[in-house]
């Protein structure tokens, strides 16, 4: 298919063949990836995932109620996580035959988040490409619990801060001191 400019019946949109470039190019990337971006893409869902990140582990309801949703509007945000792998649903034996359903990070949607603050914690100088190599220390996922509550006026930091923060040494007292 050709993409004519121009209006009315002879503009055709590339983007609706499907053998196109931006298929071609976007298929680059593992299923994976697009499907956990796509999953990770809305308030509802980074707040749900914050949230079970903080918690290890909530119910249906317990999420509800601490981010004052509606079942009908939380439940298809949950279902975009589990699809995107970002989380899972675990079901649990209780007493008296009844099953219980919580939901948690999965260990993938833990390295999703974690590559995510790891990548907006570098230094400037890593990301030069005059830089040769650098060293970096791995932020683990309970520093990323602890940088997930830093208030809003705490979020951008100077590379200054960041190399302090980047130091395990001082890494949990910065973080804290928030």
């Amino acid at each position: 298919m050709t993409f004519v400019r121009g209006g009315g019946d002879m503009e055709k949109n590339i983007e609706e063949d499907t053998n196109t470039p931006v298929d071609y190019y976007a298929s680059l990337f593992p299923e994976e990836i697009r499907d956990a971006v796509k999953a990770f893409d809305h308030k509802i869902r980074q707040a749900i995932i914050a949230a079970l990140l903080m918690k290890d582990e909530l119910s249906f309801t317990e999420l509800r109620d601490l981010l004052k949703l509606s079942n009908s509007r939380i439940a298809p945000h949950l279902d975009m996580l589990v699809s995107g792998a970002l989380i899972e649903n675990v079901i649990r034996e209780g007493r008296i035959e009844r099953k219980y359903s919580f939901y948690r990070p999965s260990p993938y949607g833990q390295k999703f988040v974690k590559s995510l603050i790891d990548f907006i914690m570098l230094p400037e100088s890593v990301m030069s490409p005059n830089i040769q190599q650098v060293e970096m220390q791995s932020i683990s996922i309970e520093d990323i619990k602890e940088l997930i509550i830093v208030p809003e006026s705490r979020r951008y930091f100077p590379t200054v801060k960041i190399k302090m923060l980047l130091d395990p040494a001082n890494l949990s007292k910065q973080i804290i001191k928030t």
